[in-house]
């Protein structure tokens, strides 16, 4: 009954990406953020984000996460206390998301509170990951982060992210040690990269590995 809200039910299952396109594409607004059914907000999440995009030049504005489980019960999690600020230069601030271990939450980033403007060339389907998505939109935009407003990351048991402590977690850990980052996931930045960042990056590989081995 809000005539500010437009609500559309897909004729059929269409699949989460072709959903995260149309989503966008249907949007009008000045600001923009997809969100999952199933993860939670502070109350003044949205109101916080904005604030920040208003007296900021960034593209984009989020807070930080603290993962919940089935029951909104928080678990333990590297990602606890993480700050997700991408900004400055735009080789710079590049390289640090792509240093930094995907497992500390980066991927979050598409929940962000974006400006509608910085996504309106965005193919989502063009990217096999969100990882990629990110690291594609920090061509152009700066993310920013805002300390003490919370997005509550829903993880369920059988998902991989789930992080309790239990016999899983130990062999998740273990099975992390020798491969912490997919190869993939590597070749995802190397291809949506410029050649000289190429380069830069493959000379980096060792030193991302390290930084997943500590974390």
């Amino acid at each position: 009954q809000d005539v500010r809200i437009r609500y559309v039910r897909q004729a059929e299952n269409k699949g989460a990406v072709d959903n995260f396109q149309f989503v966008l594409d249907q949007a009008q607004g000045d600001y923009f953020m997809w969100a999952a059914c199933d993860d939670l907000w502070d109350r003044k999440w949205v109101e916080k984000l904005c604030d920040a995009l208003v007296i900021s030049s960034a593209g984009a504005a989020f807070g930080q996460v603290i993962p919940i489980n089935e029951f909104s019960h928080p678990v333990p999690h590297i990602v606890l206390a993480n700050t997700f600020d991408f900004t400055g230069p735009r080789y710079l601030r590049r390289i640090r998301y792509y240093l930094e271990y995907e497992g500390k939450g980066k991927a979050n980033l598409m929940y962000s509170l974006f400006k509608r403007e910085a996504l309106l060339n965005t193919k989502i389907s063009s990217y096999e990951i969100d990882y990629i998505v990110i690291f594609y939109l920090l061509n152009t935009i700066d993310i920013v982060s805002i300390e003490g407003v919370y997005f509550y990351k829903r993880y369920h048991v059988d998902a991989a992210g789930y992080v309790a402590l239990d016999k899983k977690k130990v062999l998740r850990k273990m099975a992390s040690f020798f491969v912490p980052i997919h190869l993939g996931l590597i070749r995802g930045y190397l291809d949506n990269s410029s050649c000289l960042e190429r380069l830069l990056f493959l000379i980096l590989i060792p030193v991302k590995y390290l930084i997943a081995y500590i974390a």
